[in-house]
C-alpha cells in the first residue's frame, strides 16, 4: 500500500485512485458492497487496475513492489478509451453530493454503461492498544456497488448528481473515486479522482 501511494504521488502526480477496502471492524464497508470485488476471485494482495489487469503481489519480493506498480499503472494508462469523466462536489457535516460530467466520443454496440463512485476517507485509525492507520479507506459505493445506469449519445455530454449521507465522517478528509464501467465486461473504461470536496459554508 505504501509503495502504491508513493508511486501515485511521485510518478503519476496523484492522478490514480488508491482505495483501501477493510473487511472487518467499524471502518468496513457494508457486506453487500464488498460483493463488488467478488467477481475477480483474486488473492488478498492483488493489484486490480482496470477490471482486467490483475497482479498477485504476494508472489513478489517487497523490493519489486514499486516497479511492478509503476509498470502496471503505465500499461493501464496507455490503453485508449472512448469516455471522458470529470467530477466536482461539495460536502457538509452530514451530507454531500458529486457532480459527474461524462462525454462519449465512440459508441460500442451492446455496452451497458454504469457510473460508480467510491466515497473515500483520507485516513482512519483503529482503536485499541495496537492502533493502525489506514489511508484512503472506502466508506461507501454511490449509488451502490452496481452503479448507476446511464445512456449518452456519441459526442454528447451528460451531467449527473450523486448524493450521499456522511454523518460521523470528517468532511475535510473526504474524497471520491469515480468509474465508468461496462457491466457486460469487467473492464473499467474511465476513471477520475476527486481528492477533496468543497466544504459547505456554515451559517
Amino acid at each position: 500500500m505504501r509503495a502504491l501511494d508513493s508511486a501515485v504521488t511521485n510518478r503519476f502526480d496523484s492522478s490514480v485512485a488508491v482505495i483501501t477496502y477493510l473487511s472487518t471492524g467499524r471502518f468496513a464497508i457494508p457486506p453487500d458492497d464488498s460483493l463488488h470485488l467478488a467477481p475477480y476471485q483474486v488473492p488478498v494482495k492483488t493489484l486490480v487496475l482496470d477490471g482486467r489487469l490483475k497482479v498477485d503481489i504476494s508472489t513478489l519480493p517487497m523490493e519489486q513492489y514499486y516497479e511492478t506498480f509503476v509498470n502496471s499503472i503505465s500499461l493501464a494508462q496507455s490503453e485508449s478509451t472512448y469516455v471522458s469523466l470529470a467530477a466536482q462536489g461539495e460536502v457538509g457535516t452530514d451530507s454531500g453530493f458529486i457532480v459527474a460530467k461524462i462525454a462519449v466520443d465512440t459508441t460500442v454496440p451492446g455496452a451497458d454503461l454504469r457510473l460508480v463512485a467510491v466515497l473515500i476517507e483520507d485516513s482512519v485509525r483503529t482503536s485499541g492498544i495496537f492502533a493502525t492507520r489506514y489511508d484512503k479507506v472506502a466508506r461507501a459505493f454511490l449509488p451502490d456497488y452496481l452503479g448507476k445506469h446511464f445512456s449518452v449519445a456519441r459526442l454528447d455530454t451528460l451531467c449527473d448528481t450523486l448524493r450521499f449521507a456522511c454523518a460521523g465522517y470528517n468532511p475535510a478528509k473526504l474524497g471520491a473515486a469515480l468509474f465508468v464501467k461496462d457491466v457486460s465486461s469487467p473492464e473499467v473504461l474511465q476513471a477520475a479522482v476527486l481528492h477533496r470536496f468543497q466544504l459547505k459554508e456554515t451559517k
